[in-house]
């Protein structure tokens, strides 16, 4: 029998939460919020993450130090960043320091998102089929032209 993979989304718009809820009720996998940071740190602690979508201006600790801490303490969780706005800095931050695989601008298209997400759980899973270690810098997408 497959595992069945956990992805997490740390945002505070319910409204957002509602839809990702709806899109992934189909699938077999586990699906944990938080709406913020610390709350998000706090259930990684028991929950194995493969998968995190972070909305970079999560309350709290806020989403740029959300992902460098998963980085540093969860390395194979694969991490998806949202943001209304981030400067260049921010964005090559992210990239070289929290290895965020994906960015998408609000408002984003959600089936854009999935695709995001089932393409990292696909990764993963071959990867596990190949018996491959694996870390998040694994998912970075290399064509991006």
């Amino acid at each position: 029998m497959s595992k069945k993979h956990t992805v997490m989304i740390v945002d505070d718009d319910t409204r957002y939460l509602d839809s990702v809820a709806r899109d992934f009720r189909e699938r077999n996998m586990n699906l944990l919020f938080a709406e913020c940071g610390e709350s998000a740190l706090l259930r990684m602690e028991s929950n194995e993450v493969d998968v995190m979508v972070i909305d970079n201006a999560t309350p709290g600790i806020g989403g740029m130090l959300l992902a460098k801490e998963v980085a540093k303490y969860f390395p194979r969780v694969v991490i998806i960043m949202i943001s209304g706005a981030l400067t260049v800095a921010e964005l090559i931050s992210a990239i070289n320091v929290s290895h965020v695989s994906r960015f998408f601008t609000k408002p984003c298209d959600m089936t854009e998102v999935t695709v995001a997400i089932l393409s990292a759980l696909q990764s993963k899973v071959e990867a596990e089929k190949t018996g491959k270690s694996t870390s998040a810098e694994d998912y970075i997408p290399t064509d991006l032209g």
